[in-house]
């Protein structure tokens, strides 16, 4: 042993050069240490082990995070490789910051000197800013990696595909060269209009009057006119095709659902001059080449049908109004007497229309609009609910709901009104404009504002029920929404084309012609605007106005899927 007082080795219990300590050692206390110490050398690699193994648990797994961002996306193979590396570096780093700190503090437990301890703290801070570094690194590829996916994934959903139909041939334009998908005759639409299905070697009898795919291709449904004067339905399925409803009576379809769901109407044709008698409102349910078909009312008046609830709302020629769920196959009564239905809009949001498209595809689309004589009741779905809104004659009468700010808005011919809406009790209406013959009125759910053209043809924006002119001179009918774009909107000022991309932004010129009135409307598409600049001639530019160019005569374009 070594003596404490002038370092010289010696045994016994006393240094013989310095006469230092007397040191008196327990034999058994000896061997008691002396065992434990070497029962700790043995185990300390396995403890060691157990100690990686439980900080490896506790922490983030970014290897699973970058496998799982890139294990459908094949093209991004070195982004995933680079990630991977880095995440490698990472723990090979800290595996050995692990081996270099116990060592560290093994020899700070031998030798109590100053340099060797500040070598080690000097070794620790390093080794945290490179930790620190690599995990922002780790940390910033993850975000990008995000980011990129979420770019792509975007990009290539559903309604992400440029298309035009020119010389009644569809087009893909998605990327810089177009391409031919197919003869138009030979695309099925689904009921939005966008999304459609090649159908290839048809061979359907008679004249096809209508078609309609569901959304996801697995049905493709055709109306056709036969040589005997019948009308007939013929649906395709996986299983094969089957004919329905063959008579007399004219079809039109309404909705057709990849889950086995077919919506028609049946009109009663009177006589060969065209007139109709009553229409009837049927549903049928598909099972292989089997189906069933549950008759819901045999003089309708009006109907929508709301697919994310699986429910059809309708009033008939008695004025009786029901909702009936194919889900559940169950028709509910919910008020008689009732004179008007309005829908809301598929276009937008929390619009309440008495022109509103049949079938609304919204996940949160839960209300509707009815009248009973002249008052009018907004009915929430989901809590069976009705509010009264407001009492008019006016059978024109819409309606928008802006229940973020709790305010109804309500417009008739030539009148914009407003109210507070406080729990289930509504405001007296409000005059707040007057708008011109053509109600070109639009509103936009993301950020709640009302757009209109007022009587002295100003651009108008309505916020929590305040006015605020954002343009004069605007042509009435020509103000739409920027279809792809949350905040945008366009409209025509003396022959020219505007693009404000939010009520706060600054309007930008994007063409300029002659005796331009009408706007069709407008698609934002990689950062590029496509729109109408006259009857059929398509073009483009920046969102800023620049890079503008003449696309061609195009019959229709607009952003859609390809069914395969």
């Amino acid at each position: 042993m070594l003596c404490p007082k002038c370092g010289q080795e010696y045994e016994g219990p006393q240094c013989p050069r310095c006469d230092g300590p007397v040191v008196l050692v327990n034999n058994s206390d000896y061997l008691k240490r002396k065992k434990a110490y070497e029962e700790r050398l043995k185990n300390r690699g396995k403890e060691e082990l157990e100690e990686d193994k439980k900080e490896e648990k506790k922490e983030f797994d970014l290897m699973e995070v970058v496998d799982g961002l890139f294990s459908e996306e094949n093209k991004m193979s070195k982004l995933k490789r680079k990630a991977r590396g880095l995440v490698k570096k990472l723990r090979k780093s800290k595996r050995k910051s692990t081996k270099d700190t116990k060592s560290s503090n093994k020899n700070n437990e031998n030798n109590e000197e100053g340099p060797l301890k500040s070598v080690s703290i000097r070794k620790a801070k390093k080794f945290k800013y490179n930790i620190r570094r690599i995990a922002f690194l780790v940390a910033a590829l993850v975000c990008l990696v995000l980011i990129i996916v979420g770019i792509y994934k975007l990009v290539t959903r559903k309604n992400y595909e440029l298309f035009f139909s020119y010389n009644d041939k569809i087009y893909n334009v998605t990327d810089l060269e177009s391409s031919y998908v197919c003869d138009e005759s030979d695309a099925v639409f689904a009921v939005d209009g966008k999304t459609f299905y090649q159908a290839e070697n048809l061979d359907i009898e008679g004249s096809i009057k209508q078609e309609m795919a569901s959304n996801d291709g697995d049905y493709l449904a055709f109306v056709s006119y036969l040589e005997d004067g019948n009308y007939e339905i013929i649906v395709n399925t996986s299983k094969g095709t089957v004919k329905l409803a063959t008579n007399k009576n004219s079809k039109e379809l309404v909705a057709l659902r990849d889950s086995g769901v077919l919506i028609y109407t049946e009109t009663e044709e009177l006589n060969d001059e065209g007139g109709t008698g009553s229409k009837s409102l049927n549903v049928v349910f598909f099972d292989g080449l089997e189906y069933q078909t549950i008759n819901l009312s045999e003089d309708i008046s009006k109907y929508y049908v709301y697919t994310a609830q699986n429910l059809v709302v309708a009033v008939d020629n008695d004025g009786n109004l029901f909702e009936y769920n194919y889900k559940t196959k169950k028709k509910t009564s919910l008020e008689g007497n009732v004179t008007n239905l309005l829908g809301m809009s598929s276009d937008n949001y929390n619009y309440y229309s008495y022109s509103a498209d049949l079938v609304n595809e919204w996940d949160k689309a839960n209300s509707f609009v009815y009248a009973i004589g002249y008052v009018y009741y907004l009915y929430d779905i989901k809590d069976a609910k009705s509010t009264v809104l407001t009492k008019s004659s006016d059978s024109s009468m819409e309606f928008i709901y802006d229940e973020a700010n709790n305010y109804i808005y309500a417009l008739n011919t030539n009148t914009v009104y407003s109210a507070k809406l406080d729990g289930d009790t509504v405001s007296s209406l409000e005059e707040l404009d007057n708008i011109k013959t053509a109600r070109n009125v639009v509103y936009n759910y993301s950020t709640k504002e009302l757009y209109f053209i007022d009587g002295d043809s100003n651009l108008v924006r309505v916020k929590k029920g305040e006015e605020k002119e954002l343009e004069s001179n605007v042509y009435d009918g020509s103000l739409s929404l920027v279809s792809n774009d949350s905040k945008a909107i366009c409209y025509i000022v003396d022959n020219s084309i505007y693009y404000r991309k939010s009520s706060t932004a600054a309007a930008v010129k994007i063409y300029t012609g002659d005796n331009l009135t009408t706007n069709i409307g407008m698609v934002k598409y990689k950062n590029k605007l496509y729109f109408y600049a006259s009857s059929e001639l398509l073009c483009t530019c920046s969102t800023k106005g620049g890079s503008l160019s003449e696309v061609g005569k195009i019959a229709r374009f607009w952003l859609g899927t390809k069914l395969k």
